[in-house]
């Protein structure tokens, strides 16, 4: 479910790339898109059904989506021709998804609009946290037997961990629209063109936001 979930991310640069004409760009994320959403499609056909997760379980889920997700976010990456290396492209995504923020990107002023989406997209994936997002919007039917032992009562650490990721989630759309507006306004007064400066200004303010 989390690899789907970032396949649908990469919607959003593919659907940059149709709306700026960067059509090359636009098939980098359509192909990405694809290989990880078949990805995840093959993941949920195992129907893999523990009655109880195992904190190793737990564990080794964490550590194994954060692994998927940084191989899987570098192939359009891959594909721009910003990175010396596939080791480079690797180390983007992984310095997005763990809001490290440094970049080894070449030629950074002829970076597309798409990629520079992607890349803030990582941050905020990152910044956020995939699996208490997904949590938040319910992706996952957690029972009671689901939770490791010693947990204590899930019948109220479910309702606050959902709660939580609520309020994180909302809190950072607010922030980010807000300031990305505020931002947008400013560069445009500034001389730059009103998509360049609601492009910037969401870049800044995301980056910003996930400290990236």
């Amino acid at each position: 479910i989390l690899v789907c979930f970032l396949a649908a991310v990469m919607l959003v640069p593919l659907i940059a790339a149709l709306c700026t004409r960067e059509f090359e760009i636009a098939t980098h994320y359509f192909l990405g898109a694809a290989i990880t959403f078949a990805f995840g499609v093959v993941l949920v056909c195992f129907k893999v059904r523990p009655a109880r997760l195992t904190r190793k379980q737990a564990i080794a889920t964490a550590v194994l989506a954060w692994l998927a997700f940084s191989a899987l976010s570098a192939i359009p990456l891959y594909l721009s021709g910003h990175y010396a290396s596939v080791l480079d492209v690797v180390f983007e995504s992984v310095s997005g998804l763990t809001n490290t923020g440094l970049t080894m990107v070449e030629d950074l002023e002829h970076l597309s609009y798409a990629d520079g989406i992607w890349r803030v997209a990582l941050h905020l994936i990152g910044g956020q946290g995939a699996i208490i997002v997904a949590l938040g919007f319910g992706m996952f039917n957690i029972r009671k037997r689901s939770l490791p032992y010693g947990m204590g009562d899930s019948e109220h650490i479910i309702p606050q961990v959902r709660n939580a990721a609520r309020f994180v989630g909302k809190t950072a759309l607010v922030v980010i629209a807000v300031a990305a507006l505020v931002l947008t306004v400013v560069f445009w007064f500034q001389g730059l063109e009103p998509a360049s400066a609601l492009y910037n200004g969401l870049v800044v303010t995301i980056s910003a936001y996930d400290t990236g």
